[in-house]
């Protein structure tokens, strides 16, 4: 596994770094951490540089991880080129990012680093909320409409969390119809299936408030964390590009993890 974590040396991607590490705490991973910089900025690469070895140090002394490697790096452009220059060539599995970063906006649930990240990069992103102390990942939640999502490789990575963290996975499936089709059958066993090692609830609900739904949903079971797969007809795919983020329905206190 090959992460990448940008940092701007905010609390919160500290807290977005050490969630990605007890995340996959029992798997071979790779983190790479990289600041990124414009070209009007002051701070001298030196500078930055002792900075990056002090998060490292920081994270040295909370963890001691033979799976885990880490290596940092500083990159020097706008942050979504630079991210993706480095998605590339570093060939990463995940990026992990906090919802917010240094500005810290209370009245913005995603900063906007983080939304141009969800926007424009693909590859799944972790986005983990500020403030949020980290529990052991114990329930997932896993929303589809359209049954968004279920094919290809696209669940690979929820269910290697789902499996070492031995968690239980959580289904729900927002449908009009009232009893399944051939198709939603055998996508119900597919999911069995591709979950045969965990725990799997799958639950059917109709589409009336997807986002008021899905809240309710998360607080009922006590969800750790939600994974969305972004598709043209997901619910996210309305809420990633609004104008409007902070006056959404969706409240972001969960880890997200957007496929």
């Amino acid at each position: 596994m090959k992460i990448i974590i940008p940092t701007d040396f905010s609390e919160n991607a500290f807290s977005a770094l050490t969630s990605a590490i007890r995340l996959f705490n029992h798997q071979e991973t790779h983190f790479l951490i990289v600041h990124m910089i414009n070209e009007e900025t002051d701070a001298g690469m030196e500078i930055i540089q002792d900075q990056l070895d002090l998060m490292l140090e920081r994270v040295e002394h909370l963890f001691n991880n033979k799976f885990h490697q880490f290596k940092t790096g500083v990159d020097q452009g706008s942050f979504i080129m630079t991210l993706h220059k480095r998605v590339k060539k570093y060939d990463a599995d995940l990026i992990v990012m906090g919802t917010k970063g240094r500005s810290n906006k209370d009245h913005i649930s995603f900063g906007s680093n983080t939304l141009k990240a969800i926007q424009e990069i693909e590859r799944p992103l972790l986005v983990v909320p500020q403030n949020v102390e980290f529990q052991p990942l114990k329930n997932v939640l896993f929303p589809t409409q359209n049954l968004s999502g279920i094919f290809g490789d696209k669940l690979d990575l929820i269910n290697n969390l789902v499996y070492h963290n031995s968690a239980t996975m959580h289904v729900l499936h927002f449908i009009n119809e009232t009893v399944l089709t051939d198709k939603e059958n055998f996508v119900d066993k597919l999911l069995g299936y591709r979950f045969r090692e965990s725990e799997i609830v799958y639950k059917k609900m109709k589409p009336i408030s997807i986002a008021f739904e899905v809240n309710k949903y998360v607080q009922k079971e006590n969800i750790d964390l939600v994974a969305v797969v972004k598709t043209k007809h997901s619910f996210l795919n309305s809420f990633i590009h609004s104008s409007h983020v902070d006056t959404l329905e969706l409240q972001i206190d969960k880890t997200f993890l957007i496929l």
